[in-house]
């Protein structure tokens, strides 16, 4: 009996386990649409309310990137070279990932 239960126990474990990857997609889709939302109307309200927006280029870019990697490390002791290295390619995008409703840059970064 104990190892019908066994064998019970570990199927619906894999079963669960293996439902778990749809089920993320799910989730991680909805998220997206919700972050795409978010910059969409971040983007208006600034672009509308804002006393002096700001075209957003390649300078703007640099700009965010330098500010963002400034105020997730002040003091330089979490982020390695190696951190800094992958994130560097994003550094001039961030103004065609803002177009694109792409967050590539801040989710590498939060990895």
């Amino acid at each position: 009996m104990n190892k019908i239960l066994a064998i019970i126990t570990a199927f619906l474990a894999v079963t669960l386990m293996s439902m778990q990857n749809p089920l993320m997609d799910i989730v991680n889709q909805v998220n997206e649409k919700r972050e795409n939302r978010i910059l969409f109307a971040t983007l208006g309200i600034v672009d509308y309310l804002h006393f002096q927006p700001k075209d957003v280029t390649d300078e703007l870019s640099e700009e965010i990137f330098l500010d963002y990697l400034k105020e997730i490390d002040q003091s330089k002791r979490f982020l390695t070279k190696h951190d800094i290295t992958l994130l560097q390619k994003h550094k001039f995008e961030i103004d065609d990932q803002i177009a694109a409703f792409n967050f590539s840059f801040f989710n590498q970064a939060e990895d």
